[in-house]
């Protein structure tokens, strides 16, 4: 199991907790415009990222911010997909300079 925290949460002292990622056609073509895919977010994500809260009116939750196992150094756009099951949703992302 993975654990994020949002700066929100981490300032209530709140740990939200993640098992994996939801992955569809859908997601996976919106983050391959960018030449980003599944395996480059779960290696951010299973590294050491931060987390903050994304603006307001967006549609992800939390921006992750890390490096993949490309040296890349990625932004994802992440939701809840289903918080019962533990699963996330990447919907965007971008390369960000170091």
């Amino acid at each position: 199991m993975y654990y994020f925290r949002s700066a929100e949460a981490s300032a209530c002292g709140t740990r939200v907790t993640a098992e994996s990622f939801e992955w569809d056609q859908g997601n996976e073509d919106k983050l391959a415009e960018r030449k980003i895919y599944p395996v480059d977010v779960e290696a951010v994500w299973s590294g050491d990222p931060t987390y903050s809260r994304n603006k307001r009116r967006r549609t992800a939750m939390w921006l992750m911010t890390g490096v993949d196992g490309l040296g890349r150094r990625l932004q994802i756009g992440i939701l809840r997909a289903d918080e019962d099951k533990g699963l996330l949703r990447a919907i965007t992302g971008w390369r960000v300079r170091p």
